[in-house]
C-alpha cells in the first residue's frame, strides 16, 4: 500500500502546525515554573492553588498563547478542510498507485464543498451553543 505517503504528508501538515504553538506554550511553562517544584506538585494530581498562581503569575504569557491558539485553530480547521478533499481522493482510488498530483486535484476539487459544510456545521454549533 501506497497511503503512507499520504499518511507522511498529512502528519507533516499537522506537525507544521502544531510545532510553533507547542514551542511557545512550552517557554511559558518552563520560564513559569523555572526550578520551582510547583511541576511536580501538579503531576500528582489537580492541585488548584498552584495552577491559579501559576495563571496569576503569567497572565500575559497566557493569553498571548491564548490568542496563538485561536489562529492556529482557525489555520488548523481550513488546511483541514483543504486537505480532506485530497484524503476523500486516496480513499475513492484505493486500488490505484498514490499521486501527489491526484491528492492535491482532490483537495483542489472538494475545498469548496467542504467549506460550505464546514460553515454550516459552524452556524449550526454556535446556534446550539447560544
Amino acid at each position: 500500500m501506497s497511503q503512507w505517503k499520504m499518511t507522511l504528508l498529512l502528519y507533516a501538515a499537522n506537525l507544521l502546525i502544531a510545532l510553533p504553538l507547542a514551542l511557545a506554550f512550552r517557554s511559558t511553562l518552563s520560564s513559569g515554573l523555572g526550578q520551582s517544584m510547583d511541576s511536580s506538585n501538579l503531576m500528582q494530581g489537580l492541585d488548584f492553588s498552584v495552577m491559579q498562581d501559576f495563571l496569576n503569575q503569567h497572565r500575559d504569557g497566557i493569553a498571548a498563547i491564548m490568542q496563538q491558539i485561536s489562529w492556529t485553530l482557525l489555520a488548523y480547521m481550513l488546511v483541514s478542510t483543504l486537505l480532506s478533499g485530497g484524503i476523500l481522493t486516496v480513499i475513492r482510488d484505493m486500488g490505484e498507485k498514490f499521486s501527489a498530483s491526484a491528492f492535491v486535484g482532490g483537495c483542489g476539487k472538494y475545498f469548496f464543498r467542504f467549506l460550505r459544510l464546514f460553515l454550516i456545521f459552524g452556524v449550526l454549533l454556535v446556534v446550539v451553543l447560544l
